[in-house]
């Protein structure tokens, strides 16, 4: 069944070309805020195709902003920014929650959420029209509408074209019985240590001990263990610590996959209370790795602001 792209449909009251032009003009800028982070992401992980993508339609969005803005200054339309704002659902944006941010986060995921949230703009715009009792505004409602539903099918291609790129994650494998998770449990956490020692030695060559050692906590010490010379996987390699840190979040995401896949197909007592037990750690994990990238990017970007002011 598919599944229902507008949870909250708007309430009738949305009447004027001013609150229609304003709630417009604001996903427009949201969305080219949007793509400006992700062309970022894509550039820093070496992802020159998928950065050049999401920094076209970054401009795509600022242009139609820029355009909604004239329209509206052409009809002498004054928007409220702040009331557009509050009337902007908000499950555009939280629709972006699960995908931004994540080391698994391909180009293909992403622009599969971009064609989601195209679809659901044009669900939302078609309701403003249908409820609009204003002819003008009906009209702009339902060109809007139409501009979405336009887009998403440029998105498609742009999807499809990832498809075929993309090394895509396969989804996790059907898991059989107790003893079958155990073994997926075993094999994953032997990834992530084998990541996790290897990238903590990359980041520790490049001065970042803190990360290396946010890295090797969640590992037990182990006598006797002798790590290659050089890390073993490109990604492993390398200075730039936002890089190896996001390196260091595909196996745990990998793994906290295949344990929610786990949790939400599986009738066993016994089987859902290890996916949960060995699930926890993995996301306490992801969550302090995602927190070290955070602050990094932001001092990173401070530098930068002070070094531009200076």
């Amino acid at each position: 069944m598919r599944r229902q792209l507008l949870v909250n449909p708007p309430e009738p009251g949305i009447c004027s070309l001013a609150d229609l032009y304003g709630i417009a003009q604001t996903m427009e800028g949201d969305a080219a805020e949007r793509y400006r982070g992700l062309a970022l992401d894509a550039e820093r992980r070496g992802q020159g195709r998928a950065a050049a993508t999401f920094e076209r339609l970054r401009r795509q969005a600022k242009a139609c902003a820029a355009e909604l803005s004239g329209q509206a200054g052409e009809l002498r339309v004054a928007i409220d920014q702040s009331r557009a704002r509050r009337r902007t659902p908000t499950e555009f944006a939280a629709a972006w929650d699960d995908i931004r941010g994540s080391a698994l986060a391909t180009p293909y995921r992403i622009l599969a959420k971009a064609v989601e949230n195209e679809e659901r703009a044009f669900v939302f715009f078609a309701y403003l029209a249908a409820q609009a009792e204003d002819r003008a505004v009906m009209k702009e409602a339902e060109r809007i509408a139409m501009e979405r539903l336009a887009r998403a099918a440029r998105l498609r291609h742009a999807r499809r074209a990832a498809f075929r790129e993309a090394d895509r994650d396969e989804p996790p494998a059907a898991v059989d019985g107790l003893a079958g998770l155990e073994a997926l449990i075993a094999a994953g956490e032997r990834d992530v240590e084998a990541c996790h020692r290897q990238v903590a030695r990359a980041l520790a060559e490049c001065g970042d001990d803190a990360s290396a050692q946010l890295l090797l906590n969640g590992i037990p010490p182990r006598a006797g263990v002798l790590l290659p010379t050089s890390p073993t996987e490109p990604e492993w390699r390398g200075s730039d610590p936002v890089h190896l840190l996001t390196a260091a979040l595909k196996p745990l995401e990998r793994l906290g996959e295949a344990l929610e896949a786990v949790l939400q197909s599986t009738s066993d007592e016994a089987m859902y209370h290890l996916a949960q037990t060995r699930l926890e750690p993995a996301v306490r994990r992801s969550s302090a790795i995602r927190r070290r990238i955070e602050g990094l990017i932001a001092a990173e970007q401070e530098g930068v602001g002070n070094h531009a002011s200076v």
